[in-house]
């Protein structure tokens, strides 16, 4: 039986390489967005939800986005972004 995080050196962090969804209704979190920022890999897929939403402001997100060297990709007819994060 496989265990997750089995063999794997407890003083390096996880690294997230599966797509991550984060509702973005609020507004930026910017410490929320700092902690799965932190715990993606290079490469690894950020789906933002409500992108766009009146609640949420698309500028705030680019702005933080492109502050760590990515882009958000507006996903037409729909309030999402995508964002992969540079190497």
């Amino acid at each position: 039986m496989h265990r997750p995080g089995a063999g794997r050196s407890h003083s390096s962090p996880a690294r997230v390489t599966r797509p991550r969804n984060v509702a973005m209704d609020l507004g930026p979190q910017p410490v929320a967005l700092d902690y799965i920022w932190n715990h993606l890999s290079p490469g690894a897929p950020l789906l933002l939800d409500n992108y766009g939403h009146l609640g949420a402001p698309p500028w705030a997100f680019d702005r933080y986005i492109e502050s760590k060297g990515s882009r958000v990709i507006r996903l037409p007819w729909s309030e999402q972004g995508l964002v992969f994060k540079s190497a």
